[in-house]
């Protein structure tokens, strides 16, 4: 299973979503509360073995699925 695969479950597990996850889709958009990207965060670390730092998504440094699973990519 690929990173955006991997992800794209989690955050369906995590929300409703009404749109087919595209690596494009803002993290906005995905509208998930603050609970939702800790939980993203722990399997990514736990499966990965990568930190992502909450600045992360405040910055605006991590804006969508794409970037997301970028990051994962380029620190495992």
């Amino acid at each position: 299973m690929d990173i955006f695969e991997f992800m794209s479950d989690a955050i369906e597990e995590l929300v409703d979503l009404e749109f087919d996850l595209t690596p494009e889709a803002s993290l906005d958009s995905l509208e998930l509360a603050s609970l939702d990207y800790i939980e993203l965060q722990v399997m990514v670390k736990k499966n990965y073995g990568v930190v992502v730092d909450a600045d992360l998504f405040e910055s605006g440094e991590l804006k969508t699925l794409g970037n997301f699973c970028s990051y994962i990519e380029s620190h495992k």
